[in-house]
């Protein structure tokens, strides 16, 4: 009888677990997203990734414009800084984050947490989308977009890119952010030159 009861409950979760939707998100490529950040401070920030590697530029005026790069070069990342303090001028740099092999572009930008603002970390994150069913389409951006809200995010569906992307973090705290464009991209504005 024991079994019976067993195996009936194994059965009857399974069934409930495949009713939910389990979302992993596409590491991004040719992409380019960009946000304002905070209530007070309307820090700007910008993603741009082409093929596997990332740009990240977090910008408030006349405070400081830091520019970050993970270049891409066997299976992990090298990575770049830039900023007022060293002329503007590219130059090696390494995370707080430990490398690994076969890293993505989701791991590119998640290297620089505890570096820059978490928002930039957080805008790929699609852990709390699972399970939850779309609240509708709406217009973003000018697109008709399958969204998800999760109590103060709201995520939308880029159907081109396959791709899960934070649009808002309604949030009261400083890394709470809008995003305010993305679209298709193949070509950064400003990199290291790479020998």
């Amino acid at each position: 009888m024991k079994k019976t009861i067993l195996i009936g409950a194994s059965l009857l979760c399974l069934s409930a677990c495949s009713l939910f939707n389990h979302f992993k998100n596409t590491p991004p490529t040719n992409f380019k997203v960009e946000l304002k950040i905070g209530y007070a401070n309307q820090e700007k920030g910008l993603i741009e990734i082409v093929d596997k590697d990332v740009y990240i530029n977090t910008y408030q005026k006349n405070t400081f414009n830091n520019s970050y790069f993970a270049h891409f070069v066997d299976d992990s990342y090298v990575y770049y800084h830039k900023d007022v303090k060293n002329n503007g001028d590219w130059e090696s740099y390494t995370p707080e984050t430990a490398n690994t092999k076969n890293m993505t572009t989701l791991d590119a930008i998640n290297s620089f947490v505890g570096t820059i603002n978490s928002a930039y970390y957080d805008i790929f994150n699609v852990e709390l989308i699972n399970g939850v069913n779309s609240s509708g389409t709406d217009k973003v951006l000018r697109i008709d977009t399958p969204t998800y809200k999760v109590k103060n995010k709201t995520y939308c569906y880029c159907e081109g890119q396959n791709m899960f992307l934070k649009m808002e973090d309604e949030s009261e705290e400083e890394n709470s952010y809008t995003v305010t464009d993305y679209q298709y991209y193949e070509h950064f504005d400003d990199s290291p030159s790479f020998q």
